[in-house]
């Protein structure tokens, strides 16, 4: 499988590599109650933090900065309504490499 965006060869390989090498740089998605606070939360420990239809999206592939974030967030009086690992289908992968 091969992804050409522009002319050039972004990737050549399996999908099963693609999503290996994808889930390295995994991207965390979440959902508050109170994003303006939230956010000066998040952008302190992650400068790549983007919102986007109340719906944040960042960095975090190691287990124990999720739980720190979490506890931080609700100690400050934010709602946590959702909290997942953000989508590594073909689609997802393909819009993120061509978006960059």
């Amino acid at each position: 499988m091969g992804i050409i965006h522009g002319g050039n060869l972004l990737f050549q390989g399996t999908l099963a590599g693609l999503q290996r090498e994808r889930a390295a740089g995994a991207r965390r998605t979440l959902s508050t109650s109170n994003n303006m606070e939230a956010s000066a939360i998040l952008r302190h420990h992650h400068s790549e933090v983007v919102l986007r239809d109340d719906l944040f999206s960042l960095p975090m592939p190691e287990r124990d900065e999720v739980a720190a974030l979490v506890r931080e967030l609700v100690g400050s009086g934010i709602d946590i309504y959702e909290l997942s690992l953000a989508q590594n289908d073909l689609e997802a992968i393909f819009m993120d490499m061509i978006t960059k």
